[in-house]
């Protein structure tokens, strides 16, 4: 008589050390090719004016993100106590029609949002020449809905305000501006 095979949820061990074997494989040679996670790169100066106000939610995202990303870095009221000056140029948003059914509603927008800044030391000089930078995002529209679509619309603008408050740290804490930084202020390392 046979004795029947025990039933068991554990693939083979040779199952098992394969997987473990690929996935250490593929660990070495993500390693192996540079691929790293992007760390938080601190700014080269102790203290930042920004002519952003923290009491707007665009304004004090900013603000903890620069902490955040570089807690050394003090945020100063004064431009004159700044060792820099993240200023804002524009802000704006708009709402463009991308297509309209037959009767005449529209039935999908292009939402764009944009922000233009630029970056000085504090004497004056450019860190990071005026910079654009925009996002957008294409939303179905349905008018029948239209309090839940506005409601949506600036769920998106806030999604998008936020990926750009991101891109502006990504710049402001960039090789670029280090080196700029530390042409102007040699004595500042």
């Amino acid at each position: 008589m046979t004795r029947p095979v025990p039933f068991t949820t554990h693939p083979p061990v040779t199952t098992r050390y394969l997987r473990w074997l690929g996935i250490a494989v593929l660990g070495l040679l993500l390693s192996a090719c540079g691929f790293y996670m992007r760390a938080a790169t601190p700014l080269p100066f102790n203290t930042l004016y920004i002519n952003i106000s923290d009491n707007s939610d665009f304004g004090a995202t900013l603000y903890r993100n620069i902490q955040a990303n570089s807690p050394h870095t003090r945020i100063v009221t004064s431009p004159q106590e700044a060792d820099a000056q993240l200023l804002r140029h524009a802000d704006r948003q708009h709402r463009r029609e991308l297509s309209i059914d037959a009767a005449g509603y529209v039935e999908e927008y292009e939402l764009t949002q944009e922000i233009t800044f630029e970056l000085l030391d504090g004497q004056g000089h450019s860190l990071l020449p005026i910079t654009t930078l925009t996002t957008s995002r294409d939303m179905p529209y349905d008018p029948d809905d239209d309090q839940a679509k506005r409601q949506e619309m600036e769920q998106v603008f806030h999604t998008m305000r936020l990926a750009l408050i991101d891109r502006i740290i990504q710049r402001i804490s960039s090789k670029e501006v280090l080196e700029a930084y530390e042409r102007t202020h040699p004595d500042a390392n």
